[in-house]
């Protein structure tokens, strides 16, 4: 009889720790927690390797003396061998081990499965955390390792099941993924990178919603924690999201329940898989191309949009096109609406100029995101435009589909034209391209877009499908009648979804079937019955429409695309009694309650072409306006038309033979100008617009309606318009130089300072000539004013061979004080109205005191830093460099400003020296200046003086002389070099100094004839004082020694 010692154990490491035996296939507890139990996993870690009794007492006795922390290690080895056995544990007086072949763990079937890369075995022996909640108080090294090897497992799993889940998710193995994830997000539920591997295998089988929910749940968690989010994690909850912005409406009350069949796809599972398999496999990089084909109504579109949903939360980006039936007529309107949507993706920048340049010349508009290509040369013939066009297709999906899955869906593929069909059909793009090609048709044979792809039909439901497709709203009661009507919906229908969607509203909308307590239900099961054999579904649902929904519905369908909201409240309220807003929301919410519209990102859209045939079929009273007439009202605002607007009302025109609308529609586009930007205008414009319209014989109709000018070319209209420019101005060039004008010969001279008020002489010449200079020979009244002051004497005098000499006029100014600020005065000549005028300056006028404005910052003489005393010493028969810097203020008169300088020992006629003439009006503005000056012969004191003041020359302020008199004099006594020494120390010291007068002359003036120096004093010096004047500067005293 066999004791407990030799039954088999098992040791569990995972989740809580425990040693097991197994008694009849029934695994009972030996030990659960505690350092003995800690010691056994520590050594069934080491794969059969001894290990020391020392280093095992301080792995887990650490806090305890070595003589007890020995004595502890031996009770437990006692306490494992009463539990085990002396075959499991050995040991001896140095060394402890255990015998894994006899011990099995499930930490020994983890590692053997993670070698054999048995992902399954990994997860099913991985029963939680290792050593989850093991009681080992104070070992603290031990609990070190134990958090190392649990991480160090955990990476393990994680890894394998980062490769196991995408892996499983590409061979279309989607629910063997979403287990996967499951079990991983029970064990690690806040790992984000097992929250993304969850939201992937969610999406891949439908699941979007528990998907969007679990995402956000997470990102909020972490949110709340302040953490940040991994990038794989960010990109999801923002593709979650944009899926959850705008979400599917669905109305309530009795209407909710035939609003919501349909909604969950049914009976596509299968054919979603297949397509997400082969998606994967793109995303690898191996390009894909699958035909679906089946009857209308049978629900291509409809998968189309669950695989959509699924791969935009995948991570993919969608294009998607839906081809029309008014396409069918117009060269490249399908590959137009392919290249417009594909250009629209990252990356469709990187194609070559070529490509570029053969994309612009089938879709005008794409020249503003492709500014570098040029205009496309006309090929030889259509079969070189077409591998042209192939070649450039390539180049764009190779670029779009780069770097990530690119997925791009083409709709109605049957109402395409052949251009299109042959263009996209001989596209062979990159084999390694990351591409997934998908085409719906009604045609099992409508293989022109190539042999090498995947035809898969779409088939019709069958009996079980249509009661999957009630079961899924609510619990359909297996009772005859229920029965009966799924027969009866099958047959009627023929299995199309569509038409079984449609008689199921039918019967909802009759009263005759409901939904009550989650159950369908009838309260006339026979009369039911008796319409699911008769109804027509669609057509019943038309018929009793309302006038407005009705519209609405037409609207939807002579647009043919999905149009936003607002838009189509535009539309509709461009009627001449326009309805409410909430009028028409109102007939959608209806519409898409009957499953006759649908709403999706806050567009709308027929919920089925096949509801087009419809409308067609059922016949309506004739509308005042047509929806084709509301469309064009609305969109032809220069605002919103754009090409590819103008190209569907194009298309809306050719299908209704519309040509006139088309010669309106082109009007409207000359004057967009994102129409114009794009490139079309004059004939290009018409051209391209009877191609849009599916109608070329239109083109000379459609110019003609442009007119001459709107028939131009952007060549031609900028040739004209240049000419134009250049025509008028010759024109009016030539006019203003035959336009007489005045010119002021001799300006007027006069000089005015403060507390003075008198009249001044104002002679100027005038000339009236035109403007090639030659006189105006015929005589004209000429007439002077002046902006200040008043004038005096003959203001009006009449030309002589285009001149004329104003004798006897006097300007009178009032007295200024020296605090107002500096003014200008002007002289206004003019003549006829036809002469131009002219505006002169008077000449030395100052309503001001200059005062001390005038300082010395920096000097240097040869190189040497002269300091405040301005004393320089230098030998004879050197020469003087001067290196001067000066502070100024110019903000008191209208004069000229002026800065110079001369040597006292320099022949006073060459001795001026013209440094600066200064802008005005400037407040303590600075200036550099270097001069030079021939050295003084004679030893002894000598001066050079710097003055700054109002002049016309500087010979003129070192001459102490008025302009007025005429040029400078020399030599009557009054020249700087005649003023005493004491004059040349006052303005060293001071900055000013006072020089005596003895100019003299006589001033005849209107008023009197008076002569300078008597009793009036008339200069242009900047102050005056009782007779004299001030001169402001500085004198540099130069002390010159002999030489020895």
């Amino acid at each position: 009889m066999p004791t407990s010692a030799d039954l088999p154990v098992h040791l569990k490491s995972f989740g809580a720790p425990q040693l097991e035996r197994l008694e009849d296939g029934v695994a009972h507890a030996v030990l659960r927690g505690g350092k003995p139990l800690a010691l056994l996993i520590y050594l069934s870690t080491l794969d059969g390797r001894p290990d020391t009794r020392e280093h095992l007492a301080d792995l887990l006795w650490g806090d305890e003396s070595p003589d007890r922390s020995r004595a502890s290690l031996r009770q437990a080895v006692y306490a494992l061998k009463q539990a085990l056995g002396d075959e499991i544990l050995r040991s001896d007086r140095e060394f402890l081990s255990v015998d894994i072949e006899r011990l099995p763990s499930d930490r020994h079937a983890f590692l053997a499965a993670s070698r054999r890369s048995d992902f399954d075995a990994m997860l099913a022996a991985y029963g939680g955390a290792f050593c989850d909640g093991l009681p080992i108080g104070g070992a603290v090294e031990f609990e070190r390792w134990m958090r190392a090897e649990r991480l160090r497992l955990e990476r393990l799993l994680l890894d394998q099941a980062a490769g196991v889940i995408p892996a499983r998710l590409a061979a279309g193995e989607s629910e063997a993924a979403l287990h996967v994830a499951r079990e991983l997000d029970r064990l690690f539920p806040d790992r984000s990178e097992v929250v993304v591997q969850l939201f992937d295998a969610l999406v891949s089988t439908g699941n979007r919603m528990e998907a969007i929910e679990r995402l956000s749940a997470h990102g909020a968690r972490l949110a709340s924690q302040e953490m940040s989010l991994p990038p794989p994690l960010a990109e999801r909850i923002a593709r979650a999201r944009r899926a959850a912005a705008d979400p599917a409406h669905v109305p309530a009350g009795p209407a909710m329940a035939l609003a919501t069949v349909g909604q969950q796809l049914v009976g596509r599972e299968p054919l979603l898989g297949e397509l997400s398999r082969m998606a994967e496999k793109s995303r690898a990089g191996a390009v894909q191309r699958v035909l679906l084909y089946g009857p209308a109504g049978v629900g291509k579109t409809r998968v189309l949009d669950e695989l959509e949903a699924r791969l935009r939360l995948r991570g993919a980006r969608v294009v998607r096109v839906s081809v029309q039936p008014a396409m069918q007529d117009v060269r490249f309107a399908a590959l137009v609406d392919l290249v417009r949507a594909l250009c629209a993706l990252p990356g469709a920048l990187g194609i070559t100029e070529l490509s570029a340049t053969q994309l612009i010349g089938i879709v005008p508009e794409l020249r503003e995101r492709f500014p570098g290509a040029t205009i496309a040369r006309a090929v030889r013939s259509d079969a070189d435009r077409r591998r042209a066009l192939q070649d450039a297709l390539a180049d764009l999906l190779a670029s779009v589909s780069e770097e990530r899955l690119v997925v791009v869906m083409v709709d109605n593929l049957h109402h395409a034209d052949e251009e299109s069909l042959l263009v996209i059909g001989g596209t062979r793009p990159i084999a390694t391209s990351r591409l997934l090609q998908l085409w719906t048709s009604r045609n099992s044979t409508d293989t022109a877009v190539g042999t090498d792809l995947s035809v898969i039909e779409v088939l019709p439901f069958g009996v079980d499908d249509i009661r999957a497709l009630l079961s899924a709203v609510a619990t359909l009661p297996e009772i005859p009648w229920a029965d009966d009507l799924v027969v009866a919906l099958e047959r009627r229908s023929r299995g199309v979804p569509q038409l079984v969607l449609a008689m199921v509203r039918s019967l909802g909308a009759a009263r005759l079937l409901h939904v009550e307590r989650g159950a369908w239900t009838s309260d006339r099961p026979d009369a039911l019955l008796a319409m699911a054999n008769e109804t027509a579904g669609t057509t019943a649902l038309v018929a009793g429409l309302d006038p407005l929904a009705r519209l609405s519905l037409e609207v939807l369908a002579t647009w043919g695309r999905p149009l936003e909201e607002r838009d189509f409240i535009g539309t509709m309220q461009s009627r001449t009694a326009p309805p409410t807003e909430d009028a028409l929301r109102q007939a959608l919410r209806h519409l898409e309650g009957l499953g006759l519209a649908q709403s999706r990102d806050l567009t709308w859209a027929l919920a089925h072409d096949t509801i087009a045939d419809e409308l067609r079929s059922v016949p309506a009273p004739v509308a005042a306006e047509s929806p084709a007439e509301l469309l064009f009202r609305y969109w032809r605002s220069a605002e919103r038309l754009t090409v590819a607007v103008l190209g569907q009302l194009a298309l809306i025109a050719g299908r209704d033979e519309s040509s006139a609308m088309a010669v309106r529609l082109g009007r409207a586009a000359l004057e967009a100008p994102k129409v114009r930007e794009s490139g079309l205008r004059g004939r290009a414009l018409g051209r391209r617009l009877a191609r849009m319209c599916g109608r070329p014989e239109w083109e000379g109709r459609i110019l003609r309606g442009f007119g001459f000018w709107g028939r131009q070319s952007e060549r031609a209209r900028v040739l004209a318009t240049v000419g134009g420019m250049l025509l008028l101005g010759a024109v009016s060039w030539l006019a203003l130089r035959l336009q007489p004008r005045v010119v002021v010969l001799t300006p007027p001279m006069a000089e005015s300072g403060i507390k003075i008020a008198m009249p001044l002489e104002v002679q100027p010449r005038v000339r009236v000539e035109d403007g090639f200079g030659r006189p105006w020979r015929t005589p004209l009244a000429v007439a002077v004013r002046t902006d200040a002051g008043r004038l005096f004497g003959d203001t009006i005098r009449t030309t002589r061979d285009g001149t004329a000499q104003f004798e006897r006029l006097a300007l009178q100014l009032d007295a200024v004080e020296a605090s107002e600020p500096a003014r200008q005065v002007h002289l206004l000549v003019t003549g006829p109205w036809f002469v131009r005028a002219a505006r002169a300056p008077m000449t030395g006028v100052f309503t001001g005191t200059v005062g001390d404005d005038f300082r010395i910052t920096k000097l240097e003489v040869n190189r040497v830093p002269v300091g405040d005393s301005l004393i320089v010493d230098v030998a004879a028969g050197d020469s003087l460099l001067v290196d001067l810097t000066f502070q100024y203020t110019t903000v008191r008169a209208t004069a000229n400003y002026l800065v110079g300088a001369a040597a006292t020992w320099e022949p006073r006629e060459d001795a001026s020296i013209r440094l600066a003439g200064l802008p005005r009006p400037v407040h303590e503005a600075w200036r550099h200046v270097t001069f030079s000056l021939r050295a003084p012969s004679a030893p002894g004191n000598h001066y050079v003086v710097v003055l700054f003041g109002l002049d016309d020359t500087v010979e003129h302020m070192f001459a102490s002389t008025n302009w007025m008199f005429g040029a400078p004099r020399w030599n009557d006594g009054d020249d700087i070099q005649d003023q005493p020494p004491q004059f040349y120390e006052e303005l060293r010291l001071l900055g000013r100094a006072k020089v005596g007068h003895t100019m003299r002359g006589r001033l005849r003036t209107r008023q009197a004839d008076v002569r300078v120096g008597d009793s009036v004093n008339v200069t242009v010096s900047p102050s005056r004082e009782e007779g004299w004047e001030w001169a402001i500067g500085r004198a540099i005293h130069v002390r010159v020694r002999p030489v020895r």
